[in-house]
């Protein structure tokens, strides 16, 4: 079994990864789940000879609504606009779920006693953290799940 603390397993390397996030920008998908699809393969329309463009597809999801399974999973920040939030400057995007797979249920999965929560609140904590406050910035996580708003480490058996 894998717990939620740091694996020494190596994500697999795919062509396409996928970012998850909390949206909290106002609009029609504030308090949604952002999930955005990126090709690293493909450029953009905007930039066809960049090697460093990649196409988007970006999908909004009602945390009340879905849970969203992630596999492979690593939590990623932009430390220093997390730590600049922390000390009291306006939210801005710098956190986010990179993974390999994402599944969508279309209902809310119940989390058990076994699963981990992890959060990211930039105004509270700079940094990923778990419920009992470790730090797990650039962790990589197996399996994580959201129910509602929360997020979950999933116990894998290896």
């Amino acid at each position: 079994m894998t717990l939620c603390a740091s694996t020494s397993a190596t994500p697999l390397k795919t062509e396409a990864m996928y970012k998850v996030r909390f949206h909290l920008a106002r609009g029609e998908n504030f308090m949604k789940w952002q999930v955005k699809e990126v090709d690293k393969k493909t450029p953009t329309p905007a930039y066809p000879k960049s090697e460093n463009t990649a196409k988007e597809i970006t999908e909004y999801f009602d945390p009340e609504e879905v849970s969203i399974a992630m596999f492979g999973c690593t939590l990623r920040i932009h430390p220093k606009t997390a730590q600049k939030i922390h000390d009291g400057e306006n939210k801005s995007v710098c956190g986010w779920v990179e993974c390999e797979h994402v599944q969508i249920a279309f209902k809310k999965v119940p989390m058990t006693m076994f699963d981990w929560r992890v959060r990211f609140n930039p105004k509270a904590h700079p940094h990923w953290v778990d419920d009992a406050d470790r730090i797990l910035d650039n962790d990589f996580i197996p399996l994580l799940v959201t129910s509602g708003r929360q997020m979950y480490c999933v116990p894998t058996y290896e």
